[in-house]
Formats: C-alpha cells, sequence, structure tokens
C-alpha cells in the first residue's frame, strides 16, 4: 500500500469529523473519542483479488497494457484496524511534528517501504516522540532522538521495491474509512441493527456517487468525442452501478430512479456510438449518376459507366488431407449441409413424440421450408398408415391416448408456425388445412381405439362424430385419401347409442338432515306444553291477584291498619309472581318462535336419479383415457369449423352459464349434516359441464311442522339443465385462433359457407374468378342458375378466350359431372393450362373428396368417383387425353409451362390407374430432357459474354427442372421403375439447388414464383424421404450419379455413409477430398463447403437475406 503523510493527515481529519460527529449525537466512545483524546487507528486493506478487466456491454475491445499484458483490475473485499494508541486535542499538532520527523529519521538509517506495518511502528513511536520535542519547547538539553522500532509484517507489501509503478489505492482506502466510521458512529445503544442501518445507508450513498460520477463522464461523450476507450470506460462505470443497483435491490431498496437515469445514460450512449459510425459510413457512400437513381458503379475506359460484368473463378481445390485429415472438413460439413434428423421407420408413438420436440424445427423455423415440411410430412405419413390399417394394428401396435394426444398438440404447433412463415404461401392453404384435420380425426379414432382397448365396455359408446363430415377435404396423392376413408369408416362403424357406466348413491345429509327436523319438532312440541302449564299459573295468578286487590279495598275502608300491611305484602308476593310467569312465559315463546323455524335446507352435490347422477359422476371422475376421447372428439369437430374462427362466431357462440358442475359438486360435498371422510373434489377437463342456473337460496317449507318427510326441504340439481362446454384444447395453437371463451363446435353451420371455406382462394388479378371453385355436392345446394354464370358474365372473362372462359366456369357447376367436363375441355383444347385461375381450378376439382358413401362392403367410398375406373370411363378417358397432350407438347417447348399442371393430375391419377404412370414419365422426362438441352445455349451465351441472355436461360432451365420434379408430386411411381423415379428426383434436387446459387437479380414476380416452386419441390422430397432413403441405401451409386452432375469429374469409386439419423451422406475420394450430400435439399459439398457459394450459416442468415 503506497500511502503519504498527506493522506494520513485527510485520513486522520475524517476519522477526527466522524468522532465529533458521533460525540455531537451523545455516541458513546467506541466512535473514536475518548474525553479529550482521539484515538488513532490505522484501517489497513486487504483481500485484493486481480480480476482481468472485460468488454463493455457495447462490444468495445480494450486495448492491451504495455508489453503485451492484459489489463489487471482489483477491488478491497476487507480491512483490518489497528489501534496506535490515544492523543490529546491539545497535542494534535505537536503528534503531527513528531510524525514527521519519525518518518523522515527512518527513511535516514535504511530505506523503509511505507506498509501497514510500517505505518503503525511511525506512529506508535511518534508518540513516545512527543516528550522530545516537549522537552525541546522546554529548552531541555537532555533531549534526545525519536526511537525507531522495527515494524511488523502481516499485509501485503505494495511499495515501490520491486521496480514497478504503485498501484492507486487511495480511494479504496477512502472508501473502507468512511464506512467503518459511518458504523461506528451508531454507539452501542445502535446495536447490530443500527450498524445494519448504517451499511446500507453507506452503500445507498456510493451508489449515488459513482451514478454522479458517471453522469458527469456521459455529459462529455458526443459524435466527436464517443471513441471506444471513452464508451469502455463508461460502460464499465454502467456496469459497476447497476451490480450494485440489484444487490441493493434485492435487499429491499427503490432503485426506480437509478434504473431510470441508468437507461437514459446507455440510450444517451448508443446514440452517440451510432452518430459516430453514422458520420465514419458517410466516407463510403458511393456517387449517384446525375439525373437518376443508380449507382454508378464502374468507370470503363473509355469514360462511359457501365455495370460490372464477369464471374469470380472457382475456388481452388483445397487438399482436405492437409488440414488435419478429413476433420475440418466434416466440422464445415456440419454447418453447412443442413442435415435434419429423419423420423425412423416403424417408429413408434413415443420416438414420435421426442422426433417432433427437437430443438431443429424450430432452429431452422423461417429460414427454409424444409424443416417445417418434413416434420409435418413425417406425422402425417404415419398417422396415415395407422388409418390405413384400419386401427387394427397390423403390423403395427397400436399408441397410447396419452402420446397421440401430446403428439397432435405438438403437430398442431408445427402447423401453426408454417403457416406463419413465408413458405405457406406458395402451398395450397386448404390442403394445408384438410391434412391437419385428417391428422386430428385420425388421433381421435386412436385414442377411442385405445380407450375400448383399456375398457371394454366403451365399444357400447358412440365416437360422437359425422362420419360423412370429411366430404370437404382436399388431399393430394391416394395414401391421405385412403386415410380419410379409413377415419370415416371407423367412425361409421362406431356410431351407436350411449349408456350409462358409473354408479353411485350417497344418503348420510339426508338422515342427519331429517333427524335435525325431529328434534327441533319435539322440542317445539315441548316448548308448546311448557307454555301451556305456565298460563294456566299465570290465570290462578291473576285469580288470586284479584282477590288480593279487592281485600286491600275492603281494609282501606276499615282503617285497619295491621290488616292493611298484611293485605298488601300478600298483594305484593301475588305481583312478583305474576311478572315471574309473564316472563317465563315470554322467553318460552321465544324459544318456540325459533324451533318452530324449518333448519337450513340440504343442497344435494348430485342429482337424484341415478342416470343423471351417473352422467355427473362419469364427467367427474373420468378415466384419462375417456377425458382424452373426448378432448380429442371436440377437438376433431371444431377442426371442421370453417377458417378463420371469427367468421362463424355467431353460429358457435353460446349464452351466459352460471355454475360449473365440478364447482357446484364441491361446494355441496360438505354440509352441517355431514362431512365425507375424503376430500373428494372431481376435476372439470376441457370439456366441462356446465349449467346456466345456479342453486336456489330458498328450500322447502319456512316452518319445521310443514315438513311431514325426508324429501321436504332436501334439493336435488335434477332439474339443472346440464350442458357440455368446450372453450378450445388450452394449446397455443387455439390460443392464437382467439378461441378461449365457449362456443359450440357441433353448430349448425350452413352448407355453403363450409364449402367456400374448404375452396382455395384466387390470388392476384384472378380473383374475380373465385366464384368458379365451389362446388355445392347437391342439386339442392346448387344455384339453379350455376351452369349460366358463364355465359351471362361473359364480358368478365378478361384475357381468356371465350371457350377457356365457359370451360372454366362451367368445369366445377355441378360436382358428378366436373371429371367428365375435364376430359372435354382437354380433348377441345379450350384450356389456358398455364393459367393461375385453370391450374387452381383444376387441383381444386381433382383434389376434393366430395360425398361419401357406404360401398356393399361395408367400407366408405367416393360417391362422386364411384365409377370412375370402369372401362372407358373417365380415368381412362383422362389418360388418354393427357397422353395426347404430351405427345403435342414434346415439340413445343414453349409450352411447356402447362406440364405444371398436367404432370400433376397424371401422378396424382396414377395411383389409382397404373397406365396413367407411363404418362406421367412421359412428362417428366420431357420437362427435364428439355432443360438438359438449354446446356449448349448457356454456353455459347457465356462465351459471347451476353449475360442476359445466360442470365435468362438459366432461370429457365431451373424452372423447367422444378416442374419435372414436381411431376413426381406424390413420390416415385409404384412400380418396378420406382427406385429409378428416386435417383431422377435427387439429381433434379440436386440441379435445382445448384442452380438457385448462379440466380442473379429477378423481377418480384419471377422470383415469388421461383421461391414459390422451390417450395412445393422440397414438399415432394419430405413427403418421399422415406422411399428415396431406401433406394439410396439398395444402390449407393445414385449418390454418386446426383453428385458428378455439379462436381465433374469424380473417383471411380466413392463409398457413401449415412450421416446419423439424417438424410444426408458422405464419402472420403481417394484424391482427398470429402463428398458431401443432403437428398432432401439437394445441397452438395465439397471438403465441407458448398461449389461456389457462401457457406449456409451466412446465406441463411436474417441480415444477408
Amino acid at each position: 500500500m503506497a500511502l503519504e503523510l498527506e493522506d494520513l493527515e485527510q485520513l486522520h481529519d475524517l476519522h477526527f469529523c466522524a468522532g465529533a460527529l458521533g460525540r455531537q449525537s451523545c455516541q458513546a466512545p467506541a466512535c473514536g473519542l475518548m474525553g479529550r483524546r482521539n484515538m488513532l487507528s490505522k484501517s489497513c486493506s486487504k483481500n485484493w483479488p486481480l480480476q482481468k478487466r472485460e468488454g463493455s456491454p457495447l462490444g468495445v475491445n480494450l486495448k492491451k497494457s504495455s508489453g503485451g499484458q492484459v489489463q489487471q483490475t482489483t477491488n478491497c473485499q476487507g480491512h483490518t484496524l489497528l489501534e496506535c494508541g490515544k492523543v490529546c486535542m491539545e497535542d494534535y499538532d505537536l503528534f503531527r511534528l513528531a510524525l514527521g520527523e519519525r518518518m523522515a529519521q527512518g527513511d535516514k538509517k535504511v530505506k523503509k517501504h511505507r506498509t501497514p506495518g510500517y505505518i503503525q511502528a511511525c506512529v506508535m513511536d511518534a508518540l513516545i516522540h512527543m516528550e522530545v520535542l516537549r522537552a525541546r519547547r522546554s529548552e531541555d538539553s537532555t533531549a534526545g532522538d525519536c526511537p525507531c522500532r522495527d515494524p511488523c509484517g502481516g499485509f501485503t507489501d505494495v511499495g515501490t521495491h520491486t521496480g514497478c509503478l504503485p498501484r492507486y489505492t487511495t480511494w479504496p482506502l477512502v472508501r473502507e474509512i468512511i464506512q467503518f466510521l459511518l458504523i461506528r458512529s451508531t454507539g452501542p445503544e445502535g446495536g447490530p441493527k443500527g450498524e445494519e442501518a448504517m451499511h446500507s445507508f453507506f452503500r445507498l450513498a456510493l451508489l449515488h456517487f459513482e451514478l454522479w460520477l458517471l453522469m458527469r463522464q456521459a455529459a462529455l461523450v458526443n459524435t466527436t468525442s464517443a471513441t471506444p476507450k471513452m464508451l469502455d470506460a463508461c460502460m464499465v462505470m454502467l456496469t459497476s452501478i447497476s451490480k450494485k443497483a440489484a444487490d441493493l435491490s434485492d435487499d429491499g431498496h427503490d432503485v426506480s430512479k437509478v434504473e431510470e437515469c441508468m437507461e437514459v445514460v446507455r440510450s444517451h450512449l448508443l446514440a452517440e456510438q451510432g452518430n459516430r459510425a453514422g458520420a465514419a459510413g458517410q466516407w463510403f457512400q458511393i456517387s449517384k449518376w446525375p439525373g437518376t437513381g443508380d449507382a454508378v458503379l464502374q468507370n470503363s475506359d473509355e469514360g462511359s459507366m457501365r455495370l460490372p460484368s464477369g464471374h469470380l473463378p472457382s475456388p481452388p481445390m483445397q487438399d482436405a488431407v492437409a488440414e488435419n485429415g478429413f476433420g475440418l472438413a466434416k466440422l464445415r460439413c456440419l454447418t453447412n449441409l443442413g442435415s435434419l434428423s429423419l423420423l425412423p421407420e416403424g417408429a413408434t408413438i413415443e420416438e414420435m413424440l421426442a422426433w417432433v420436440k427437437l430443438p431443429q424445427w424450430t432452429e431452422n423455423e423461417g429460414r427454409d421450408a424444409v424443416a417445417g415440411q418434413l416434420v409435418l410430412r413425417g406425422v402425417e405419413r404415419q398417422m396415415f398408415r395407422w388409418a390405413k390399417n384400419g386401427f387394427h394394428g397390423r403390423g403395427d401396435v397400436l399408441p397410447a391416448a396419452p402420446t397421440v394426444v401430446n403428439v397432435l398438440e405438438e403437430y398442431r404447433g408445427h402447423v401453426s408456425r408454417f403457416m406463419d412463415s413465408p413458405a405457406c404461401q406458395a402451398t395450397m392453404l386448404v390442403e394445408l388445412r384438410s391434412r391437419e384435420i385428417l391428422v386430428i380425426w385420425v388421433a381421435t379414432c386412436l385414442t377411442h381405439k385405445d380407450c375400448c382397448q383399456q375398457h371394454p365396455i366403451t365399444s357400447r359408446y358412440g365416437i360422437g362424430l359425422d362420419w360423412l363430415a370429411l366430404e370437404h377435404l382436399v388431399l393430394f396423392n391416394r395414401e391421405a385419401v385412403d386415410a380419410a376413408l379409413s377415419v370415416s369408416a371407423y367412425v361409421k362403424e362406431n356410431t351407436q347409442l350411449h349408456k350409462s357406466l358409473f354408479s353411485l348413491v350417497d344418503g348420510a345429509r339426508i338422515e342427519a338432515y331429517w333427524t335435525e327436523v325431529k328434534r327441533k319438532q319435539q322440542l317445539a312440541s315441548d316448548l308448546r306444553r311448557k307454555i301451556r302449564e305456565e298460563e294456566c299459573s299465570l290465570a290462578e295468578i291473576r285469580g288470586r291477584h284479584g282477590v288480593t286487590a279487592n281485600l286491600l279495598l275492603s281494609i282501606s275502608k276499615r282503617h285497619s291498619r295491621d290488616a292493611y300491611d298484611r293485605a298488601a305484602r300478600k298483594s305484593n308476593l301475588i305481583s312478583g309472581e305474576l311478572a315471574s310467569c309473564q316472563v317465563r312465559i315470554l322467553g318460552l315463546r321465544g324459544q318456540l318462535t325459533e324451533a318452530e323455524k324449518a333448519p337450513p335446507p340440504v343442497i344435494q352435490p348430485l342429482p337424484q336419479d341415478l342416470v343423471l347422477a351417473h352422467r355427473w359422476l362419469f364427467f367427474l371422475y373420468m378415466p384419462l383415457s375417456f377425458r382424452l376421447l373426448s378432448q380429442a372428439t371436440f377437438l376433431a369437430q371444431q377442426a371442421l369449423l370453417p377458417y378463420p374462427r371469427s367468421s362463424v362466431r355467431e353460429e358457435t357462440v353460446v349464452g351466459a352459464y352460471t355454475t360449473q358442475v365440478v364447482n357446484h359438486y364441491r361446494v355441496y360435498q360438505k354440509s352441517i349434516y355431514h362431512t365425507p371422510a375424503s376430500n373428494r373434489t372431481g376435476e372439470a377437463g376441457r370439456v366441462e359441464l356446465w349449467t346456466r342456473t345456479g342453486a336456489p337460496t330458498d328450500v322447502g317449507p319456512k316452518y319445521v311442522d310443514s315438513l311431514s318427510c325426508k324429501a321436504d326441504g332436501v334439493w336435488y340439481p335434477d332439474r339443472l339443465a346440464v350442458e357440455m362446454c368446450w372453450a378450445g384444447s388450452g394449446s397455443q395453437h387455439d390460443r392464437i385462433e382467439g378461441l378461449h371463451s365457449p362456443f359450440n363446435p357441433f353448430a349448425y353451420i350452413k352448407p355453403a359457407k363450409k364449402i367456400e371455406s374448404f375452396t382455395e382462394r384466387l390470388q392476384g388479378t384472378s380473383k374475380t374468378l373465385q366464384w368458379c371453385l365451389p362446388t355445392y355436392g347437391t342439386v339442392n345446394g346448387t344455384d339453379p342458375k350455376r351452369g349460366n354464370w358463364a355465359v351471362a358474365s361473359q364480358d368478365e372473362r378478361g384475357s381468356l378466350s371465350k371457350p377457356g372462359y365457359l370451360a372454366l366456369g362451367t368445369l366445377r357447376s355441378y360436382s358428378f359431372g366436373q371429371y367428365r367436363r375435364l376430359c372435354a375441355a382437354l380433348c377441345q383444347r379450350s384450356f389456358p393450362l398455364d393459367h393461375p385461375a385453370v391450374r387452381t381450378t383444376v387441383m381444386q376439382a381433382m383434389y376434393h373428396l366430395g360425398t361419401l358413401y357406404p360401398t356393399a362392403d361395408g367400407h366408405v367410398g367416393l360417391k362422386w368417383r364411384a365409377y370412375w375406373d370402369e372401362p372407358n370411363d373417365v380415368l381412362s378417358n383422362l389418360t388418354i387425353e393427357l397422353d395426347r397432350l404430351a405427345v403435342e407438347l414434346e415439340d413445343t417447348p414453349r409450352e411447356h409451362d402447362s406440364v405444371l399442371l398436367l404432370g400433376t393430375i397424371a401422378a396424382y391419377l396414377s395411383a389409382w390407374h397404373r397406365p396413367c404412370i407411363l404418362t406421367a414419365r412421359r412428362f417428366v422426362s420431357m420437362v427435364s430432357n428439355a432443360a438438359g438441352h438449354l446446356d449448349g445455349s448457356i454456353k455459347e451465351a457465356e462465351l459471347a459474354c451476353e449475360d442476359r441472355v445466360q442470365q435468362g436461360l438459366r432461370e429457365r432451365q431451373n424452372h423447367l427442372r422444378k416442374v419435372s420434379l414436381l411431376c413426381y408430386a406424390s413420390g416415385p411411381f409404384d412400380d418396378e421403375h420406382e427406385a429409378a423415379d428416386a435417383a431422377h428426383m435427387i439429381e433434379l434436387m440436386v440441379l435445382i439447388n445448384h442452380g438457385c446459387i448462379f440466380m442473379e437479380e429477378q423481377s418480384e414476380e419471377s422470383k415469388r414464383e421461383s421461391v414459390h416452386l422451390h417450395v412445393r419441390c422440397q414438399n415432394v422430397m419430405a413427403l418421399s424421404v422415406d422411399v428415396l432413403m431406401e433406394a439410396v441405401k439398395s444402390c449407393p451409386g445414385y449418390l454418386t450419379d446426383a453428385v458428378s452432375l455439379v462436381l465433374p469429374p469424380l473417383p471411380e469409386t466413392l463409398e457413401w455413409r449415412q450421416l446419423g439419423p439424417h438424410a444426408s451422406f458422405e464419402a472420403e475420394g481417394a484424391d482427398g477430398h470429402l463428398y458431401s450430400i443432403n437428398i432432401l435439399d439437394g445441397t452438395v459439398l465439397l471438403d465441407g463447403s458448398p461449389p461456389s457459394r457462401l457457406p449456409r450459416d451466412i446465406v441463411t442468415h436474417n441480415m444477408y437475406r
């Protein structure tokens, strides 16, 4: 510790002032004074731990100190008090003189370091040397030199003998002494509480002092002075203040004003930092072309301004082996490959629940559509397989209901997040909702099946859903359609009447109530008898009182004094008896009035009727499997409501409820007559029972004599109209939709509103054709003039030709003829197949399930497609027309955009009509070959430096490849060439993803269409990932062929290895390179890096996008 004499003097003055303050406050000598003698105490700071200084919250880096060493800071954590003696106030000046001579004398003899022990020795010697100085003043020649004792050790030596700069410790020393003096100023009378109060006061004072220093320092910060060094100093001060304020807040002190000041200072610092950065950024602004908004990017040799052109050279091939083997490349691969875990084949419901909860889904949310669509398709695939098996567990073990409900809630959360993402704009919203509804219904059937297995009596109950309600679903593949038919068949099979389940009778409170009634009735009878007896006594006393009164009157007339006195005394006695009797009668009448009142009535917690009581008990003590079934049933019905839910608020709203059944049961479970031995409270669940009225307050006769039987004064809730109440499942998905108040999901909704809700909405300029899409199922539900709407509105056809407009307007006019009208339109070539409205209308017609009907074999069929697979009927004719169009389009590459619709239709129909597989493959190869033929034109444009032409050709090529991949809308075709289809899909996805690397600036419309097609391609891959993985595992060479399309040349052989449970593979080549591929999104990496592209963590960052 470096301490000068002046410092000691200042500290002594501080000590003296604190002591004087304590003396004025009449405190004990422990404050620092003893009479007129001042106590000399030495406060020695200790515990100085070194701490490395860290960067400020603003991100300003601290400079290193000289010598390359990191700056260190320290803070005192305590002190030790050394008592040095006492000195009179009158001798204080003499003591200072003696101390100065002692320290000067010691320094002359030997170099001393002013450690705490050295200061203590000097002070104690100075007290002795005061006598020497006093002798000098009295001219005593025998006075000698000041004694010099050796200092004691025990404290850290922080002097200058080591050659380093002395540490500045004055402020910590002053702070410790102030704290010590404040605590001592309380005296012994204050006790521990006084010391604690002064300690808190010291902390508050220190906080405000540092805040004042910070505000003074922050006032100096402006745009010019907001350097990293200045900001760092302020932020270090701010950090110190915030820690002290937090500690004080934890102890109950109000630091709100301090927080406001700190927020103002921080905002000021951030603003000035931003202003300084903005001022510096002005130097890097690109100048503007005169008169335009275009930036001047390059000045050519001729002096004219032009945009830069050309391509960056390919990065040199790096030898991964030279960089720590393949380890570094594999580390880069983890970041850039974008691998996602797959649901294991044949996974159990527990494994599925763990899979849907993986953090990879939320981490990739909003960055790409692969993760969102993969998790949705994975859950749907497994759910649909359970449904396709008829819920009989063939090949699979049916899952338990609780886990099914948990998976369903996670799935609905993923659906909600995907619908909020930009990728949702690329999908048919009605198709996405239909798949969600189907998953909910499958989960409901699984829950019912599990409940039947646990409680066989459940099979005597209906499932509570309408098996015809799925007619509005719009599903784009055969697997989903089959699952919907299986669900409808299961619901139809389990539609039965309800029966009772439980029985429980409780009559104890009635017996206790009737015992009380009998007691009060007997009490009233006894009181009436006593009143009658008292009234008889009263009459007899009144008679004697009258006789005595007459006797007094006669005696007074004869003027016999003695006789009169005797008669008067007798009359007074009789008057007292009369008053006592009257009082007794009044008391008995009061008791009688109270006894005649009927006792408090009995409000029963359960209905008297056993059937009603059983229903109540069923809901109150419903087993978990039943409770989950009720929740799933209401949720399945809720899913059928039109979207958004606010559009049917008037139809589904319910009146105000007053009493919840479970609350009534709990409140009246206990009464004054009976208390159950156990606490039976019941449980509400998501499906609750409510009534619109509550228990009455006035029950039974008012007088006990009117109670003639046990039923008098007993009320049962049999007349309460109990209703099931539903306010949503309580999930985040329902809260987002605003479902928190009770509503009736079974309410009647007009069929037209339902149908329009399950009809896709046209966008842009096609909105005027929205009326073409819905079909109302039945003749009664369809407007009689519907077939003439197109003829009557020909002036609104816009860019459509007259035959095309008429064909589009009448396609879905009547449901049973829509497929034949589609055949006719394709045959007559009247449709503009690349028109968005035509594409959406045709897909709505193909994917719509339509009316369901029971088949002869006990299953459920699609009435609109009842005979479409007959010879020369819809399927065969549609296949013929699609095949003819494929032949025509092979020679007209400019019309290949029509394949986006035709190929999708062919792929959908191929699941029902196998000859259509050849037609679908013809569309695939046609567009894929056309894209490949553009390679020559792209090279020619590249050699000719025609950048715009080259860019247009690349966009067209990438577009055609996306159209080709979308022809596999339902996955690889199910025949002997399925593996080859899977390999072709992987190759197309790799080329599509690689082609996006070279996409430069596009128009907003072209970019939006390209992104939407890319999302749909990713959905195709996610839907077919199980088939793709099976094909790749059976023939790994498919991966080599796909990678060779973007990374030529490759080694002759590559041994591919799957990366964990992901759709990603890697191979270590003999040429020293690591090759990686993600078949879901087509990502290909060389040594862990994408070819000619920034790393994945950059291109997916929000700031980059």
